[in-house]
């Protein structure tokens, strides 16, 4: 069996981890700390072996919706978790957000606000992961760990 690892990289992002016991938490990734993110990938229960890193693909542009300033905190912050987890020869797996908003069928933001269309998300989740306190930070990541675990990545 596989664990996952699914990660949101945004500034307000989250990280999802699904274990093969069939356990899966979330928590704020701002919260988090390169210590923890070791923590979490060497825990004893988690052989290195069995855990698949899922990571949301970022865009490559700035544009009047993306600030470049926001562009660069962004793929840094990106840059860092993939390299993080890529040195330590885990397995990393970039999916970008329309493929994993596909695979879930919530359909497309379309004329939604952000704030709408991330309180889609955010629901969607928390009916998904019924027994967690799904938050604006851990709803996507826990979107794409259910689009890893549906396509067996």
């Amino acid at each position: 069996m596989r664990n996952y690892i699914a990660i949101d990289p945004g500034a307000s992002g989250g990280v999802a981890i699904h274990r093969h016991n069939g356990e899966t938490t979330a928590m704020s990734l701002g919260a988090m700390n390169a210590d923890e993110l070791y923590r979490i990938t060497t825990e004893a229960d988690i052989p290195a072996d069995t855990i698949t890193i899922v990571i949301e693909d970022v865009p490559k542009f700035a544009g009047r919706m993306i600030p470049s300033s926001s562009t660069a905190t962004l793929h840094f912050g990106y840059g860092y978790l993939c390299g993080h987890f890529e040195a330590r020869c885990f397995r990393v797996i970039k999916v970008p957000p329309q493929t994993w908003q596909k695979t879930i069928g919530i359909g497309k933001k379309g004329e939604l606000s952000s704030s709408a269309w991330k309180r889609k998300l955010r629901d969607e989740a928390q009916r998904r992961h019924p027994a967690l306190k799904v938050t604006l930070d851990t709803a996507d990541a826990l979107l794409l760990l259910d689009h890893a675990r549906q396509h067996n990545l």
